[in-house]
């Protein structure tokens, strides 16, 4: 799925993914994108493949592209969609996510007027990601859909202003009281944090 960094290897297509969110146009390795490359190699959120599915199992799909980052987001409209405290997500390049099985589309307009699309099994109804307006090439995976989750943490909360009491975050996670309006502020946030804990 998706065509961004088509052709490139590991590294280029992470950078080329980071140029879609930071708008950066040179679409080649610069002193401005060599630390979040670095970073992103010396940790991983998940091993590589990594499978996954649906509550049913009529829907499967095998990641084969590394995560950005993986973010735990604590607003109301999560809360009502998830039916739980947060939703946790990876963000990942879409044409490493290659689906398998009947997904239905939701369409829901954000406050800007933009149109997010959150893709759900069929049969069971089971979100399996999301896609946004702002950041088409890039997938919302929903981390409990993964075969094995036991690795996925959060590298960055938002909207903790709504956070349930009772949940305690990582001493040194990036936090957000709402969300930034730069999509790049969350990325780099979480490439510092996951290096911090690579070099622990």
């Amino acid at each position: 799925m998706g065509t961004a960094g088509a052709g490139a290897g590991p590294a280029q297509r992470r950078l080329l993914v980071f140029c879609i969110l930071c708008g950066c146009d040179s679409g080649t390795e610069s002193d401005q994108h060599a630390r979040p490359v670095t970073a992103h190699q010396q940790a991983r959120v998940v091993k590589l493949p990594a499978s996954g599915s649906c509550q049913c199992g009529a829907v499967t799909y095998t990641l084969s592209a590394e995560p950005l980052f993986t973010y735990a987001c604590h607003c109301h409209t999560c809360q009502k969609r998830t039916g739980s405290a947060c939703a946790v997500a990876l963000v990942v390049p879409l044409e490493g996510l290659a689906i398998e099985g009947e997904l239905v589309t939701l369409e829901r307009v954000s406050d800007k007027g933009e149109i997010n699309r959150r893709f759900s099994c069929a049969e069971c109804g089971s979100v399996i990601h999301g896609v946004g307006a702002a950041s088409p090439a890039l997938s919302k995976l929903q981390s409990g859909t993964l075969d094995d989750s036991s690795e996925v943490e959060p590298e960055v909360h938002m909207w903790t202003r709504s956070r349930q009491r009772w949940i305690s975050l990582a001493p040194g996670v990036p936090q957000y009281e709402t969300q930034p309006e730069d999509l790049t502020e969350l990325l780099q946030a979480s490439l510092d944090y996951r290096q911090s804990r690579a070099q622990a």
